[in-house]
């Protein structure tokens, strides 16, 4: 059920086509979870432990009394260990949907969740921009979106969640992300770890859409909030007798900034592609990304996921395998090696379901969760 009011003394006069129109939307979940956070991230045990400060030899510092100088570092995503906990798991989310028409058609609206209001003004300074929501203004030549929303790539390209669907209650931690570096986050929350509390990547994202009408083809064009940087992206569909195919691709031209471990990250390039596919109950997604920067940094991925629904029952799942992140940056810290995750809901009609699933990160940790999902 939504809440929606009607405004624009333009449409009670008949004035004309012009409306307004404000929806209140929300989401929730309850249930339990095993060795996760709240959030469905790893309740990890520590993530940062001490270490020897070496010099340029590799000797250890020592100080005037001959003792090992130690300092603590950040242990990689991949060596983090679970507490492998039981506990509730429970979240309550709502918005507000604005959209609008003027006289001459040209449509134009916004949209932001109240958790993240203070994320829609001008930030914590003028310099930082709007960080949460998203506007957009549309017409015949196309759509115009400002905001914390997908980077021009991974809205061609696709993903896992929008084709084969969430898996697990909480979706452990996003882990079905891509990493694509036009997802850059001054607050960051995303799994997509090296693009997280960037700079020159920070909000807001500057994304142009625009979709032709003789052929299934669409193209987009992104930048950041100091339009630095230039991400490309275009799909096309496949409409066959059985079913349906989509083909995306993208390119980033991704300028220098700090990485949420403090970590200097050069600029660097980086190509993704990706195909979804939906054949009956069956329906999938394939994505790749590969990441070239500068000081020998090299970030390589690829994506699997599979989804069979009957009636009301979804059985879905996907690996993600992050093949190389090396170099003298913070690649090395989003957790190289294979995550897998496998689950299930029901569907119970009303906009409740039931969900479940399990999971396995990089580091061998085994995750769970189970509960209800609730959208309004």
């Amino acid at each position: 059920m939504r809440v929606v009011w009607f405004a624009g003394l333009a449409a009670l006069t008949a004035a004309g086509p012009a409306f307004a129109e404000i929806a209140l939307f929300g989401n929730a979940r309850l249930g339990l979870g095993y060795n996760i956070t709240n959030s469905g991230a790893l309740d990890t045990e520590a993530t940062t432990r001490t270490v020897p400060v070496l010099d340029a030899d590799g000797d250890p510092v020592l100080d005037d009394d001959g003792n090992p100088v130690t300092a603590q570092e950040r242990i990689p995503d991949n060596e983090l260990e679970g507490n492998e906990d039981l506990r509730a798991v429970s979240r309550v989310r709502f918005g507000v949907r604005m959209t609008g028409e003027s006289d001459s058609g040209i449509a134009f609206g916004a949209e932001i969740r109240a958790d993240n209001a203070g994320g829609a003004g001008t930030g914590d300074s003028s310099s930082v921009g709007q960080r949460s929501g998203s506007v957009f203004v549309s017409g015949s030549y196309g759509t115009l979106t400002f905001g914390d929303i997908n980077g021009a790539d991974e809205f061609r390209v696709g993903n896992v969640e929008s084709t084969t669907g969430r898996v697990g209650l909480t979706s452990f931690d996003d882990f079905d992300d891509i990493y694509f570096g036009s997802n850059g986050n001054d607050t960051g929350s995303d799994r997509q770890g090296f693009v997280r509390d960037g700079d020159n990547t920070g909000r807001p994202t500057v994304r142009y859409d625009y979709d032709f009408d003789a052929i299934p083809l669409g193209i987009s064009l992104s930048t950041n909030r100091d339009l630095q940087n230039f991400v490309i992206g275009a799909n096309y569909l496949i409409e066959l007798e059985a079913g349906t195919i989509g083909l995306g691709a993208g390119y980033a031209e991704i300028t220098e900034y700090v990485a949420r471990a403090g970590n200097f990250v050069p600029d660097y390039d980086q190509i993704s592609v990706g195909a979804t596919a939906a054949f009956g109950d069956f329906s999938g997604f394939v994505g790749y990304l590969d990441t070239d920067g500068q000081d020998d940094a090299e970030l390589e991925q690829i994506i699997v996921s599979l989804a069979y629904s009957f009636d009301a029952l979804t059985i879905n799942g996907f690996y993600s395998d992050l093949i190389t992140a090396t170099g003298d940056t913070s690649f090395g810290l989003v957790g190289e090696g294979d995550f897998y995750a496998f689950g299930a809901s029901y569907d119970l009609g009303g906009g409740a379901r039931v969900i479940g699933g399990v999971a396995e990160d990089t580091a061998g940790n085994t995750m769970a969760d189970f509960g209800i999902t609730m959208r309004f």
